[in-house]
C-alpha cells in the first residue's frame, strides 16, 4: 500500500489522506479508536469550503468509521464552535465566510469552484444546446453522473423531452428552484470555436474525476481491511486498486483536475 500512496499522494485530497493515516494509526475496533480518528481529521473537514466536496468528505468519513453521517457533521459544527471561542483574531464577517454551512444549506447548489463542478456546468450547457451533443454525452458518461443534484434533475428533464421539443419546454417539466438554475445555465454562451474539443475536455474531466474518486474510496477501504487483518479483502481490494491505476495511466487528456 505504501507504493500506491506514494504514487497518488499529490492527487488525494488532504481529508482522505489524513483519514487513511489515522485509521492505520489508531484502528476502528471500538468507539474510542473511532473518536480518535475523527479528532485527527476534524480540522481538515472543517476547512473544506465547497459544499459538494464537504458532503463527499463527510460521507467517506462516516463510511470508514461506520457511523451516521449526521454524527460527523455535528462533530464538525462543534469543532468550529469551539475554535471560534478560542480565537479572538479577525472580525465576525471574516470568520463567517469560512464557517461550515448549517445542515439546512450545507449541500445546496453553489457556483462551480473546481474542475469537476465547472465541467458539469459546461456539459449541461452543451446538452441543452444540441440534441447531438446530448446523445454523445449519454453515450460516453451515461445518464446518471452529475454530482450536482440540480444539474441531474435538469439533465433528466432534457432526456425526457422529445428531439423536436424546444429547450423552453423544460421549464414546464421543472419545479421553480430548478427553473432558476436552468435560467442561469442558459444565459451562458458557448464559444463558436473549438466546441467539439471543449466538450471532449469536459467529458474527460468527469471521467478522470470519477476514476480518482474510485481510487480514493478503494484506498480507504484497503486501509480499513489491513487494520482489521482481513487478508482476503486486502487481496481483493489490492487487485481492484491495481486495475484502477492501470486504467488511469497514459497520456493526459482533457482539462486537468
Amino acid at each position: 500500500m505504501a507504493g500506491w500512496l506514494k504514487i497518488i499522494d499529490t492527487a488525494i485530497p488532504l481529508v482522505q489522506y489524513k483519514l487513511m493515516q489515522a485509521v492505520k494509526r489508531f484502528g476502528i475496533q471500538n468507539s474510542g479508536s473511532k473518536k480518535r480518528v475523527l479528532q485527527e481529521v476534524l480540522p481538515n473537514l472543517a476547512a473544506v469550503a465547497s459544499p459538494i466536496e464537504l458532503e463527499e468528505a463527510i460521507k467517506q468519513t462516516a463510511t470508514v468509521l461506520q457511523v451516521n453521517w449526521e454524527t460527523v457533521l455535528e462533530e464538525i459544527k462543534s469543532f468550529k464552535k469551539n475554535t471560534r471561542k478560542k480565537s479572538q483574531i479577525g472580525d465576525n464577517s471574516a470568520k463567517d465566510s469560512h464557517n461550515i454551512a448549517s445542515t439546512s444549506n450545507s449541500f445546496s447548489f453553489a457556483q462551480p469552484r473546481d474542475a469537476r463542478s465547472h465541467a458539469e456546468a459546461g456539459i449541461l450547457r452543451f446538452a441543452l444546446e444540441n440534441r447531438v451533443w446530448l446523445e454523445r454525452i449519454v453515450m460516453e458518461l451515461g445518464r446518471q453522473f452529475f454530482q450536482n443534484p440540480d444539474f441531474q434533475g435538469i439533465f433528466d428533464a432534457a432526456l425526457a423531452c422529445g428531439a423536436e421539443q424546444p429547450v423552453n419546454k423544460l421549464f414546464d417539466l421543472l419545479e421553480e428552484p430548478h427553473q432558476r438554475v436552468l435560467s442561469g445555465i442558459l444565459v451562458q454562451e458557448i464559444p463558436g470555436e473549438n466546441t467539439d474539443q471543449m466538450l471532449t475536455d469536459f467529458i474527460n474531466t468527469i471521467k478522470k474525476s470519477t476514476e480518482k474518486a474510485r481510487l480514493e474510496d478503494l484506498l480507504l477501504k484497503l486501509a480499513v481491511a489491513e487494520r482489521a487483518g482481513d487478508t482476503e479483502r486486502v487481496l481483493n481490494l489490492s487487485r481492484q486498486i491495481q486495475l484502477t491505476m492501470n486504467k488511469s495511466e497514459g497520456p493526459e487528456r482533457g482539462v486537468a483536475t
